[in-house]
């Protein structure tokens, strides 16, 4: 058995992961994004909530977190069920339909302004985060399967929970949006 991530669909392009939070010239801006941006992150983490309620309906056990959904008891006769349940769930639920953010060079030097922080404000709370690197290195690195973000030498689970969330509210990763 394995466990299955279904990850946001603007994961790959936001990381949907500093201090307080950083600031652009835009007082509008939350954890880095415009008010659209904000938008259409809380549409798809609606999307995903009911998509992931639309899976457990249909008998799936699947547990429903912030990066999306998991599942942890799919063998390989299920694999074929699961994935049309999950391709008719989406559908239903709008996501399937969800095109990601368009990327632009304004949202990409953004992104890498807002890292560049996050990056010191993880540092500032005794975290050892790699330097960051120059702005079209980490545009190059972002259109590949490793792009560099400052949340990703840290494991969350040697944190635990309540210090997870507690650093996540000091240091909100890009794209994160208040409860």
């Amino acid at each position: 058995m394995r466990r299955i991530l279904r990850p946001l669909p603007l994961v790959l392009l936001l990381a949907l992961a500093g201090c307080a939070s950083p600031a652009t010239n835009s007082s509008e801006l939350v954890a880095g994004l415009t008010p659209e941006e904000a938008q259409y992150i809380e549409e798809a983490n609606q999307a995903v909530e009911r998509t992931g309620q639309c899976l457990v309906d249909r008998g799936w056990n699947v547990e429903v977190s912030p990066d999306g959904w998991g599942i942890t008891d799919l063998d390989a006769t299920q694999k074929s069920a699961y994935d049309a349940d999950v391709a008719a769930c989406q559908a239903e639920t709008g996501m399937a339909t969800m095109a990601p953010l368009p990327e632009s060079p304004e949202r990409s030097h953004r992104l890498y302004e807002y890292e560049s922080e996050l990056a010191e404000c993880l540092r500032d709370e005794g975290f050892d985060v790699p330097e960051t690197p120059s702005e079209q290195v980490f545009t190059d690195r972002y259109k590949t399967d490793n792009p560099w973000f400052a949340y990703a030498t840290i494991d969350p689970g040697e944190l635990g929970a309540e210090r997870w969330a507690a650093l996540e509210a000091t240091c909100p990763p890009y794209g994160s949006l208040p409860e």
